[in-house]
C-alpha cells in the first residue's frame, strides 16, 4: 500500500509540471506573464539543460551589478567595496572583449593573459608584432657585497610601462581613468629574469610585481621588486683602500624574447633615502642601457659602482706609510754617518711591522686581484730604498776607517770642500760634540796617531821616548804617547790626509743619500 500511495504522489506531481501555462491575463488573483518583470519568452529555454535556461538568465540579468555600474557618472561616491566590484566588472569586460577579438582571429578562445598585446588584435608595435616596454626609474633600497667572494646582491624596484589596446576603454561607458589590477596573473606583462634562466636560478634571483594599473587608453604601468645578485670586477684593487667595485646586471625577457624591445628614459640609479643605508660605502648607478642590435635578444644593463667611504681604513694605512717615508727622506739630518745608520735600522724595523700589519689587512681582500694597491707599492719602495741605503751607509763607513797616507784628489777635495760647506752643511760635527772617530778626524785616535818616522826601538832618551833613526834625512823629532797625536796635526801629512779622505767620503756619502731621496720622490710620481 505504502509503494501504490508514493507512486500516486509522483505521477500528480509529473501532471502539474507537464501542465501548459495558463491563459493570458493570468485568471483572477495572478499578474499578467507579459507585463512581469521576470516574463522570458518560451525561445530560450529551448535547448536548455532540465529547462533551467531561463531561470538563469533571470538571476543573471536581474543581478548582474555591472549594467547599474555603467550608469555610474561618479565614481567618487562609491563606497570602497563599490568600488572594488566596479573594477572587477570594468575587467571582466576588458576580459571578455580580448576573447572574443582571439577567437575571431585563432579561431579558439584564448585568456588575456596568454597572448602578448600584438597577438589577436592590431599590431601596436613600432616596427609591427614587437612590443615596447619602457623601462623607468630603478632604485636601490638595500645592498650587500661580499669582498671575499667578490658578489653584490641588491634589493629594490623598478618601473616599466607598455601599450595593451585590448585593456583600453571608453571613457563614456565607464567613468574611470585608470584601472587597477589586482593581480598580476590576470593580464599579460614582460617576465624578466637575469641573464639567463639558469643564472637565475643559481643566484637566487626574484622578482614581485607590488603595483600594476592601466589607463583607459590602453598604457599598463607596473612596479616590480627585484632581487639580484651578480659578480663584480675589483680590477681597481691598486687603489685600495679607495678602490671601486663595478658590478653591472644584465636583464632579459623571459618569455616572447623575439617580441620585446627595451627603452629607456636615461635616469641614473637611484637609492632610495628611506630604506637605504651605505654601510661605508659610496654608491653611484650609471645609466640603464639596453642593445641596440635588433638581432640579438633585448637586454637592459645597468651598473653599480661601490667605492669605500670610511676614513678609519685610510687612516690606518696611510699613516704608518707616510711616517716612514718621510723619516727616510729627513734621515741625512740625523748628523754623523754612525748615527744615520742607526736610525735607518730602526726605521727598517718599523717599516718591517708595518708591512706586516698591511699584510694582515689587505690579505682577506685579494681574491682574484692580481694588481699591488699603491699605499703598499709605496711602501714597499721605501722599503727597498732603505735597505740599500743601509748598505751604502755602512761601506762609507768601512771605507772612512781605513788608514790612507796619500791626499786625495785635487778635484775631489775642491768639490768635497763646496758639498760640505754650501750644502751639506748638517755633516760637519758640532762644536762641543763627541767626536765620530770612524767620520772624523781624531788626533787622539790610535789609528790616526801614527809615527812618520821609523824609530830604533835600542835607544831611550831620558824621559823614555825612542829618538829619530839618524839614518833619516833632516832633523831629528822626538814624539812622546801623549804629544804624538798634536805634533803630527802640526808637522805631520797624515793627519791631514786622513780628514781629507774622511771629508771626502762624507760628501760621497751626502750626495748618494739624496740621491736615493729622489729616486723615491720619483717613484712616488710614477706608482701614483
Amino acid at each position: 500500500m505504502k509503494r501504490i500511495y508514493l507512486l500516486t504522489v509522483t505521477l500528480l506531481i509529473i501532471d502539474q509540471v507537464r501542465a501548459p501555462p495558463p491563459a493570458s491575463g493570468g485568471g483572477p488573483g495572478l499578474p499578467d506573464p507579459g507585463n512581469s518583470p521576470f516574463h522570458l519568452s518560451n525561445a530560450g529555454a529551448e535547448g536548455s539543460l532540465f529547462g533551467g535556461g531561463p531561470l538563469a538568465n533571470i538571476a543573471i540579468n536581474s543581478l548582474d551589478p555591472c549594467k547599474y555600474f555603467e550608469n555610474i557618472t561618479d565614481v567618487q561616491q562609491l563606497n570602497h567595496h563599490e568600488y572594488v566590484a566596479f573594477e572587477q566588472c570594468l575587467y571582466y569586460f576588458l576580459a571578455n572583449r580580448a576573447q572574443h577579438q582571439a577567437a575571431g582571429a585563432f579561431g579558439a578562445i584564448h585568456p588575456i593573459a596568454t597572448l602578448p598585446p600584438s597577438y589577436g588584435g592590431p599590431r601596436n608595435g613600432p616596427k609591427g608584432g614587437e612590443i615596447r616596454v619602457r623601462v623607468g626609474q630603478i632604485t636601490i633600497q638595500h645592498f650587500q657585497l661580499n669582498e671575499f667572494l667578490k658578489d653584490l646582491h641588491i634589493v629594490g624596484y623598478l618601473e616599466m610601462q607598455w601599450d595593451d589596446q585590448r585593456l583600453s576603454w571608453d571613457q563614456s561607458q565607464f567613468k574611470v581613468e585608470k584601472l587597477q589590477i589586482h593581480s598580476a596573473n590576470h593580464i599579460w606583462m614582460p617576465i624578466l629574469s637575469s641573464q639567463a634562466y639558469e643564472t637565475s636560478l643559481r643566484n637566487d634571483d626574484a622578482m614581485e610585481v607590488r603595483r600594476l594599473e592601466s589607463t583607459s587608453r590602453g598604457n599598463v604601468s607596473a612596479i616590480v621588486t627585484f632581487s639580484l645578485k651578480t659578480f663584480c670586477d675589483d680590477t681597481d684593487f691598486r687603489h685600495f683602500p679607495d678602490d671601486v667595485y663595478k658590478c653591472c646586471f644584465l636583464l632579459e625577457p623571459h618569455f616572447n624574447q623575439e617580441l620585446i624591445e627595451f627603452t629607456v628614459d636615461g635616469q641614473p640609479v637611484f637609492t632610495d633615502p628611506k630604506y637605504f643605508r651605505d654601510y661605508g660605502w659610496s654608491m653611484s648607478g650609471t645609466i640603464p642601457t639596453v642593445n641596440p642590435d635588433p638581432n640579438v635578444i633585448a637586454q637592459l644593463n645597468f651598473c653599480i659602482n661601490l667605492q669605500r667611504s670610511s676614513s678609519a681604513v685610510k687612516i690606518e694605512m696611510g699613516v704608518p706609510t707616510w711616517a716612514t717615508a718621510i723619516l727616510f727622506l729627513f734621515s741625512p739630518l740625523f748628523g754623523p754617518i754612525r748615527n744615520q745608520l742607526y736610525f735607518k735600522l730602526f726605521l727598517l724595523l718599523i717599516q718591517l711591522i708595518t708591512l706586516q700589519l698591511f699584510s694582515n689587512r689587505i690579505a682577506p681582500h685579494l681574491g682574484s686581484a692580481s694588481a699591488t694597491p699603491v699605499i703598499v707599492a709605496i711602501h714597499e719602495l721605501a722599503i727597498v730604498l732603505n735597505v740599500i741605503s743601509i748598505i751604502f751607509s755602512m761601506v762609507v763607513w768601512m771605507f772612512a776607517s781605513l788608514r790612507r797616507d796619500l791626499p786625495p784628489w785635487g778635484w775631489l777635495t775642491r768639490l768635497t770642500q763646496i758639498i760640505n760647506k754650501f750644502i751639506f752643511v748638517f755633516n760637519s760635527p758640532r762644536q762641543n760634540a763627541p767626536i765620530d772617530h770612524c767620520c772624523y778626524f781624531d788626533p787622539q785616535n790610535d789609528i790616526d796617531s801614527l809615527q812618520l818616522e821609523k824609530t830604533d826601538p835600542t835607544s831611550r832618551t831620558a824621559n823614555g821616548s825612542s829618538p829619530v833613526s839618524p839614518s833619516n834625512s833632516g832633523p831629528i823629532t822626538k814624539f812622546s804617547g801623549s804629544n804624538a797625536g798634536s805634533a803630527l796635526r802640526n808637522t805631520g801629512a797624515g793627519g791631514r790626509y786622513q780628514a781629507d779622505w774622511i771629508a771626502a767620503f762624507m760628501a760621497i756619502h751626502s750626495l748618494g743619500v739624496t740621491f736615493l731621496s729622489l729616486i723615491f720622490i720619483f717613484g712616488y710620481l710614477v706608482i701614483r
